[in-house]
């Protein structure tokens, strides 16, 4: 179960160290064929994000050694220092979905299906307009206030957490 919630994350982890879609999806599936084999080396109780983040790390370093004839890859040094501030990054990404996930719910019906739909895949200030009737700018400027909204409110939930 841990597996499948970190993915998201273990994924954006590998594609901030690749820069390449295509070979972070190839990573992410190496990396979860190991974790699977390596199954029984996971401590329970400990970390279980800090695990798979140091697995793919580890995939990431042998994809390297399998290309190391290409140009312009950085040297591992520098891959480390970037895995480790994506990590962190991961992390703090969780807080803030959540967060994000709880204001969204405080939220008028109304301006959450707005949110939803502009936000959706597709999804344009264009389309809404013509569908509301209303004016591009008219819609921009309801969105503009419904995302000050949110933030404002994301931003006392993270500050509530952290005291």
């Amino acid at each position: 179960m841990q597996m499948i919630a970190v993915q998201t994350r273990l994924y954006a982890y590998v594609l901030s160290l690749v820069l390449d879609r295509e070979r972070a999806s190839e990573i992410l599936q190496q990396t979860n064929l190991v974790m699977l084999e390596k199954a029984g080396e996971f401590e329970e109780g400990t970390n279980f994000s800090a695990w798979a983040y140091r697995v793919a790390f580890y995939e990431v370093l042998a994809d390297r050694r399998k290309r190391s004839r290409e140009k312009h890859l950085f040297n591992d040094e520098l891959l480390a220092l970037v895995a480790s501030h994506s990590s962190t990054i991961g992390d703090s990404l969780d807080d803030r979905s959540v967060a994000l996930e709880d204001c969204l719910s405080y939220l008028p019906d109304r301006h959450r299906q707005l949110i939803t739909q502009r936000y959706r895949p597709g999804g344009s200030v264009a389309a809404l307009a013509e569908s509301l009737r209303k004016t591009p700018a008219a819609v921009s400027t309801l969105l503009y206030r419904i995302r000050s909204e949110l933030l404002e409110c994301t931003q006392k939930k993270l500050s509530h957490a952290r005291s």
